[in-house]
């Protein structure tokens, strides 16, 4: 039987690249050293076809250091890539000119590089679409190698590894890796870190997933979520069964689908590697064939002919909209077992999280049941935001802001901008700023935050729009309009998150407190005094002094540090932190967590309200009654309709912490014997907040609250027909009632006293 060799798949690229590779497999273990020599043989061939494919200009003249580079700054390559083409060089440079001491283990990362390269050459370059690389494996000594003989190679590296000094000294090595990952590419990138930056935005090659590619950075950028370990427990329980199993991963556009598979098919393959996965959102179809079509032929082993005879293992990750297209087309008639599934667990209704969700043959796992953020019974956080934003600041030699950060300290003025927004985004007080300021968008404006758009959006208040050179020296109007807290609030027009982020800008905000600082702040003569009262933070201190302490333009410096102290407030006076936060975004938050927590007995006082300003909003004349119509601009016709809340009952949870649950709260009313649902988001909530402290509403209230005026008319529906209707005339204060008596069928006209 011959050994699998892992490397023969590069025949793929060309015939000469495959001969040397099968060249290092044959002499990996006879002669380690030659494996770096054919390594960068075949790295020389694999760049030559770059260029080509980019439709570049090969530079014969230029080493291959420098052919490396200038791909690299020419084409949309991945620095990921880059830096292994350098080392894969590099490891070359050794074994030509010099007696490698420990060949055998430089050999096997330029094996595993080699296998990276080639991985990546044909996904990106290579015409098979549907390529698929074998899964790697460590080069085995020849088949009938002695025991003793593996022993004595082993101990003779060894041997030579320990008598060695070692190649390069760390700091060397590092400062080399740094600058393969973020070097210098023209005045926009003189800043490491400015160019580290420019991988979150949504422009970023980064932004594009693919299953069978995981970039070392993205990987480093990975952040576990709830959903992750659900779906990895649920591969580990039927990677292994008989029958047929299909995993559903349902959610919508941009949620994290694509990426968590990825994921799962890099670092978890030993399960991942026993299904076949489809991938609406990004599979290419049969020209001749609809979305549907395709569903309905990549499901066919799971139609009810067929599921009981089928082994297919199949992740299948759609979007709802899709999902439920399927489910009510022409396929379902074919699927009767999956649609009874599906509709069992609840997935399309927007009340309930994904209940019953396994069976014999199905999984289904929901995005929508999983946010960004959790509830709890004080205030909501995000782990998933907070791991985010430590990946990106840090400060580890993993981290690959942190590392450009530091270079740029050695040769930038601390001064410049981006240097001075990362040591902010830094500061604890700024990141829990910035988590609670996306929730709130999240809940109050109905903001979808996908994490390349977070991403793009930390990009954004760090990177001002217009770079300035390195060298300038910035006014006190520049300083300030550089700054990240400036960015985050002034720049509504660079994406959909600063959109809404403006509109919570604290400044908009005007009450006793921040009136009264703002007094003091316009009083003093002496800026840094008041600065050091109210901030504990050497930063912002130095920052406030080194703009404001300068007496020239006045008037203008003190409108901007009017508005700068109350943003510097929101983040940094902790004493403060309530007045930013309206009462009724907090008992919102309460609210929802009892709702979601089961616990309805704590939800009456809100049921109460909503009774009380059903009948305001039409007109009550007296408990009970709602009119119903004018008949004449003194006359008005009224009912009796009685509204009693019976809201759906829910399975309490212990836990108190809430990761699944749903954002809006879903209220249940009987009238008439009729149940009546509201949905409650928050701009809802808040309206019917208002009209209980008086507010009246106007035309456009009345147009946004379109679903409370149809449960209001749903309730109105349910009363028709009523058995008594009562005519009050306001100018004369007199009353009329109609009353139909049912034994006689006729209706009795008279005042009612």
């Amino acid at each position: 039987m011959t050994e699998e060799k892992t490397l023969l798949f590069l025949y793929k690229i060309s015939e000469n690249v495959g001969q040397v590779a099968e060249r290092i497999e044959k002499q990996f273990f006879n002669d380690p050293q030659s494996v770096l020599v054919n390594g960068r043989l075949i790295l020389e061939e694999i760049l030559k076809l770059v260029y080509e494919k980019e439709g570049q200009f090969y530079y014969e003249n230029l080493t291959l250091q420098e052919r490396i580079d200038k791909i690299g700054r020419l084409s949309d390559i991945d620095d990921d890539v880059i830096y292994r083409l350098h080392l894969i060089r590099k490891s070359g440079n050794k074994g030509a000119h010099n007696i490698v001491i420990n060949a055998l283990n430089q050999a096997l990362v330029v094996h595993r590089n080699l296998y990276e390269i080639g991985k990546w050459y044909l996904e990106v370059f290579g015409d098979d679409v549907h390529f698929m690389a074998p899964p790697y494996q460590e080069p085995k000594p020849p088949i009938g190698t002695t025991k003793e003989e593996i022993e004595l190679l082993v101990k003779s590296e060894l041997e030579k590894m320990f008598q060695q000094n070692k190649d390069e000294p760390k700091e060397e090595e590092k400062e080399t890796f740094v600058q393969t990952l973020v070097k210098r590419d023209g005045k926009e990138n003189k800043s490491f870190l400015v160019k580290q930056l420019r991988r979150l935005e949504e422009s970023s090659k980064e932004a594009v997933e693919g299953l069978h590619s995981f970039s070392h950075f993205k990987e480093y950028m990975h952040v576990e979520r709830e959903i992750q370990q659900e779906l990895l427990t649920v591969l580990e329980e039927t990677h292994c069964k008989n029958n047929a199993q299909l995993i559903l991963l349902c959610g919508s556009v941009g949620d994290g689908k694509s990426h968590l598979l990825s994921y799962l098919n890099v670092k978890h393959s030993n399960v991942f590697k026993y299904f076949s996965v489809h991938n609406d959102a990004t599979e290419s179809f049969d020209p001749t064939k609809n979305s549907l079509d395709t569903l309905a032929d990549v499901l066919y082993e799971f139609n009810d002919e067929q599921i009981s005879k089928s082994s297919k293992k199949l992740i299948l990750a759609i979007n709802l909209g899709v999902l439920n297209n399927f489910l009510e087309s022409k396929y379902a008639r074919h699927f009767t077992k999956l649609k009874k599934f599906i509709l069992q667990t609840n997935v399309f209704d927007g009340n309930k999280v994904v209940q019953n969700n396994k069976d014999i043959h199905f999984n289904l796992l929901s995005f929508s049941d999983y946010h960004l953020f959790e509830l709890t019974n004080k205030e909501p956080h995000s782990k998933y935001f907070s791991e985010l934003l430590m990946k990106i600041t840090a400060r580890t030699e993993e981290n690959p802001f942190y590392i450009a950060y530091q270079l740029d300290r050695k040769n930038l003025e601390k001064n410049y901008p981006v240097l001075v927004n990362y040591e902010w985004l830094q500061k604890k007080q700024v990141q829990e700023g910035l988590i609670q300021l996306l929730i709130r968008a999240t809940i109050q404006y109905k903001l979808i935050i996908s994490t390349r758009t977070l991403l793009n959006f930390i990009h954004d208040i760090l990177v001002p729009p217009s770079l300035f050179d390195v060298g300038d020296m910035l006014t006190p109007k520049q300083i300030i309009e550089t700054n990240i807290l400036y960015l985050l609030f002034q720049s509504k027009d660079r994406s959909q998150v600063l959109k809404v982020i403006h509109e919570l800008d604290p400044i908009h905000i005007r009450n006793q407190q921040l009136d009264e600082l703002l007094i003091e702040l316009n009083g003093t003569t002496n800026v840094l005094t008041l600065a050091t009262k109210y901030f504990n933070d050497h930063d912002v201190i130095t920052f406030v002094e080194s703009i404001f302490s300068d007496s020239k333009d006045k008037q203008n410096k003190y409108i901007q540090l009017d508005e700068f102290f109350i943003r510097l407030a929101f983040f940094f006076i902790s004493d403060l932190k309530n007045v930013f936060y309206s009462d009724v975004y907090r008992q919102y938050l309460i609210d929802l967590y009892h709702y979601n927590k089961g616990e309805l007995q704590k939800l009456l006082p809100l049921y109460r309200n909503i009774i009380k300003i059903i009948y305001e909003w039409k007109g009550t004349p007296e408990k009970d009654y709602m009119y119903i119509e004018q008949l004449s601009k003194t006359l008005w016709m009224a009912q009796k309709v009685m509204i009693v809340p019976k809201p759906e009952q829910m399975n309490k949870r212990v836990a108190e912490t809430l990761h699944r649950f749903t954002e809006n709260i879903f209220v249940f009313f009987e009238s008439n014997g009729e149940t009546v649902k509201l949905e409650l988001d928050y701009p809802l909530y808040e309206l019917i907040q208002r009209l209980l402290m008086g507010y009246r509403p106007n035309k456009k209230d009345k147009e946004d609250a379109i679903k409370f005026v149809e449960c209001i008319e749903s309730i109105l529906r349910a009363n028709y027909g009523a058995k008594e209707v009562v005519f009050y005339h306001l100018s004369t204060n007199k009353h009329y009632v109609l009353n139909y008596t049912e034994s006689f069928g006729t209706y009795e006209f008279g005042r009612k006293l």
